[in-house]
């Protein structure tokens, strides 16, 4: 679990995926769940083993994923390329989009079977 506070009162709390693992042959998606101080727009990038934007999610103020309090928004594994997540530790961060403050971070396990 990671906790981030950023200047300002903007904060995320409790940033962590599940399943976790993510099974590959078995699971469909992924779903990110923190804790929003505020609403605000927030964008998720998701890292792959060699460093590349694997994956952008962006989240308007107020809905899922941008809203105050917890969100969980889900991801289909299906990468910026088209392709399906292979088997890897990725990171992920978690970005307020208007003010480019970093407001978490964490890793996502995905595993063959």
């Amino acid at each position: 679990m990671v906790t981030a506070t950023v200047l300002g009162g903007e904060s995320a709390f409790g940033l962590y995926t599940y399943p976790s693992p993510v099974r590959l042959n078995v699971d469909n998606q992924v779903v990110f769940q923190y804790t929003l101080s505020t609403d605000m727009n927030v964008d998720l990038y998701v890292f792959d083993i060699s460093g590349r934007v694997a994956k952008k999610l962006s989240f308007a103020k107020y809905s899922e994923g941008g809203s105050a309090g917890v969100n969980k928004p889900a991801w289909d594994l299906i990468t910026d390329q088209g392709q399906k997540l292979a088997a890897q530790i990725a990171v992920f961060n978690l970005v307020n989009r208007d003010t480019g403050k970093l407001l978490g971070k964490g890793k996502l396990t995905a595993v063959p079977q």
